[in-house]
């Protein structure tokens, strides 16, 4: 289902349309909403330019608070379980690239969507110049461990993020193998 967005409430247009009517006019659409009829035309025209600024903002949609993409402080034992994990991680020279993450994202959240584009990106910064795709670029875990932190990931989610891929990795099948 496809919505449109209410038009945005164009002010100067309306006061000039406002300007427009004469001061019986101006009386009478004023009158029609239930507003003061009283005053010179200046007056008439910005009451029914108020009342008719009122009306758009009543009909407008509300606005949506962005999502809070923050991620809570992991507690001490999460942050030693997660160094424990990218210590073994990284004795089996675990690598990720953001194309294996990719492939998985739909299964993420918003805020480790989030979190796995700040941290690439960051990490991009130290690839070699001249990589041709640094979406397959392979980067040791503990090289995007060094990167988490409050502006990236947390270590915890960084852990999460690599066992999701290499879980998914393990679960596919090659192609032409006969298995179903």
């Amino acid at each position: 289902m496809q919505t449109t967005a209410a038009p945005a409430f164009d002010e100067a247009a309306v006061t000039r349309d406002a300007k427009k009517l004469t001061v019986p006019e101006l009386k009478a659409a004023l009158a029609a909403v239930g507003v003061d009829t009283q005053g010179q035309k200046p007056a008439l025209v910005e009451r029914l330019v108020a009342t008719q600024r009122a009306a758009a903002c009543a009909h407008a949609p509300p606005q949506q608070a962005p999502p809070n993409l923050a991620f809570p402080v992991p507690s001490r034992f999460e942050l030693m379980q997660a160094e424990t994990d990218i210590l073994t991680y990284a004795n089996r020279k675990v690598t990720l690239c953001y194309a294996q993450v990719a492939k998985i994202s739909h299964g993420f959240g918003p805020k480790t969507t989030n979190a796995v584009e700040k941290l690439f990106e960051k990490a991009s910064t130290a690839v070699p110049a001249g990589t041709p795709n640094l979406a397959t670029y392979m980067f040791p875990i503990e090289q995007l461990a060094a990167l988490c932190g409050p502006e990236t990931m947390p270590k915890p989610t960084l852990v999460d993020v690599v066992y999701e891929v290499h879980n998914a990795m393990a679960n596919v099948v090659p192609a032409n193998t006969g298995i179903h």
